[in-house]
């Protein structure tokens, strides 16, 4: 939505579900490329609790409420997202942590899958404790058990 606009300067707003930007930028022939741009961007990167609507990592629209189960296998699917839970089943860790026992992942990523895992509740920050699973975040380890066996078993077959 336009707030203001002059000869030099345009100021929008962007309303997302629980998010409003409010961005001034200067005019130009390349305002409005980068203006669709920031959105896009915004709009994947915005993830919500399994009852709210979730921006779908692969077509940047927005699921259906109640389609639980494309939700969180998206979220799910991520890059990093398993192992960050599987890394803090053993109790609870600080970032700089989570980051050592995730060799290789960049601290932007991990910073954006924490949020991502607390927005949708199976991640709890507890201050000085750092981050830990959450009870629901617990229940989803279940599932995860007999593939830590079958990759134990793997493992040991090469």
């Amino acid at each position: 939505m336009l707030l203001h606009e002059s000869a030099r300067t345009r100021v929008t707003r962007l309303v997302f579900p629980g998010r409003t930007v409010i961005r001034k930028e200067p005019r130009g022939p390349d305002a409005e490329r980068r203006l669709r741009h920031e959105v896009a961007m915004l709009q994947r990167l915005e993830v919500r609790a399994p009852d709210l609507p979730v921006v779908s990592n692969v077509t940047g629209e927005f699921y259906p409420s109640g389609a639980d189960k494309g939700t969180m296998l998206d979220l799910l699917g991520r890059r990093w997202t398993l192992r960050i839970i599987w890394e803090l089943h053993q109790g609870a860790m600080t970032f700089r942590g989570l980051q050592d026992r995730c060799e290789g992942m960049s601290s932007s990523v991990l910073s954006q899958r924490l949020h991502e895992l607390r927005e949708a509740g199976i991640v709890t920050l507890r201050d000085r404790a750092g981050y830990r699973l959450s009870g629901e975040g617990e229940a989803l380890l279940d599932p995860l058990w007999p593939l830590n066996d079958w990759a134990a078993r793997w493992g040991e077959r090469s």
